[in-house]
């Protein structure tokens, strides 16, 4: 959407879990500010078309224009892989990516849709992802017939990928980003704006943000600091000559301060800091900020 003197972007809409995060950026002469930001909790027992209901009703009250959404989806439906391309092949090697996948997942291809990012590793590789068409009705169809318009799916990776790429990093320099959800915490290695790498972890963030005893936090929040170290610990063996400095915390767990203090005591070697690009959005919104940005440009 495009005024005389702005540029009013998609909205960005991350669905994790009962949590949906939503954002959106107006862009004027190259500098692109929060227009709109929004987060809805949905009930335990709501349906698909209830929750869509719900979602486009926050929306038109919250003031975002317009109705086109990027949608990311849950990592947990996702199928994601680093793949090599040949320089030659084809700018769209989708159908070689669908057979790959559904050899993986054992389904058909053309049950699957894939997107892809060259640019990883130059140009002999891309980061893949593939989401089922399954899975595709129960996210995107009732969020059409609320009348919403799902113009783009994303993935949280390639989402973070976009936040980052707007802070002081250097277009080589390899970070890593602890992205903590609501039915998923995920890992996600990034050289500049290419994703190289993403995996889930074990611990749900809404087990340690919901629990008040705080001796329990703390031991759940000591598990998940070993999960995040050992993770950390496979990049050199994974990736031989990636060296990785800094570690951005993202999501729902990343502003809680004893949470960083025991990563930064546990992972020494790295400098360890709150991805909060967009404040005062809050690093809960990174995702449906990179989504709503992937199309403004840096």
């Amino acid at each position: 959407m495009t005024g005389w003197w702005r540029t009013i972007s998609r909205i960005g809409v991350e669905l994790d879990g009962r949590r949906v995060r939503a954002a959106q950026f107006q862009t004027s002469c190259g500098v692109s500010v929060v227009h709109a930001v929004a987060e809805v909790l949905l009930p335990a027992d709501s349906d698909g078309q209830r929750s869509a209901e719900l979602i486009a009703g926050v929306l038109s009250r919250r003031g975002f224009l317009g109705t086109e959404l990027c949608v990311g989806v849950p990592v947990g439906v996702l199928q994601s892989d680093l793949v090599e391309v040949p320089a030659g092949a084809a700018d769209s090697p989708s159908d070689g990516l669908r057979e790959m996948f559904a050899k993986a997942t054992r389904r058909t291809p053309d049950d699957l849709e894939v997107g892809f990012w060259r640019g990883v590793e130059g140009a002999s590789a891309a980061f893949a992802v593939a989401l089922s068409h399954d899975e595709a009705r129960r996210l995107v169809y009732p969020l059409r017939d609320a009348g919403l318009d799902v113009a783009a799916i994303g993935c949280a990776g390639s989402a973070l990928a976009e936040v980052v790429t707007r802070l002081e990093v250097h277009p080589g320099e390899v970070t890593g980003v602890v992205r903590f959800g609501w039915d998923h915490n995920h890992f996600v290695l990034l050289r500049g704006g290419d994703v190289l790498y993403q995996r889930s972890m074990d611990t749900p963030g809404f087990e340690i943000a919901l629990d008040t005893h705080e001796a329990a936090t703390r031991r759940a929040t000591s598990a998940l600091a070993d999960e995040i170290a050992s993770t950390l610990d496979c990049v050199p063996r994974t990736f031989p000559g990636v060296t990785l400095e800094r570690v951005f915390l993202s999501g729902l767990l990343a502003e809680r301060d004893h949470l960083a203090e025991m990563l930064r005591k546990r992972l020494v070697h790295f400098d360890v800091a709150c991805l909060d690009g967009f404040a005062p959005a809050g690093s809960r919104f990174d995702v449906a900020a990179g989504l709503a940005l992937a199309e403004v440009g840096p």
